[in-house]
């Protein structure tokens, strides 16, 4: 699969659920829903109710970041990123340092994830992207982490590094959804 096939397999995940969950996608990116339909259809799937939710998007094997590393996680064997499937999350909360039209007058809700899976060699955020730095948290907690960011009245959820944890990050925001 090429870099661009997974990137917008991810993508077009992530746009389904909240376009179909929570209404935040605007009717401009109705195509990437058909992109997305279209995408999910050619997957192969276990026919798990959970898997199928998060548009194939699994934990074993990893095919999550381009490195497609196959690490069998859901048996607790991590790969080239050393993510197991608990979330591991350096910091959160309402961040004020972005762009205004991102941070808005109440922050944006920035989830800082370790454990990225690009290795930029001049990435400001190494100690927790790169070095594992950071606490594990269940789906539950993530849950309990993006309703706590909306409460606190940030204007989006700003997820830095979430390749490796997009099941966790679907499964949490369910979560939340659900109240």
């Amino acid at each position: 699969m090429k870099l661009f096939d997974i990137v917008k397999k991810n993508l077009y995940a992530l746009i389904s659920f909240f376009r179909g969950s929570l209404g935040c996608i605007s009717n401009d990116s109705l195509w990437m829903e058909d992109q997305f339909n279209a995408t999910a259809a050619n997957l192969s799937v276990s026919g798990s109710q959970a898997q199928a939710g998060r548009g194939g998007m699994t934990w074993s094997p990893c095919t999550l970041c381009p490195r497609q590393c196959a690490a069998d996680r859901g048996a607790n064997r991590r790969g080239y990123c050393g993510a197991g499937t608990k979330a591991e999350i350096f910091r959160y909360g309402p961040h004020h340092g972005e762009e205004p039209p991102i941070s808005g007058t109440r922050g944006s809700g920035t989830v800082f994830f370790s454990r990225c899976t690009m290795r930029c060699l001049y990435c400001q955020n190494f100690p927790w992207s790169q070095c594992g730095e950071g606490k594990e948290y269940g789906t539950g907690d993530l849950g309990r982490i993006f309703s706590e960011l909306a409460e606190a009245g940030c204007h989006n959820w700003n997820l830095v590094s979430p390749t490796p944890w997009m099941p966790a990050i679907v499964d949490g925001l369910a979560l939340a959804r659900a109240g």
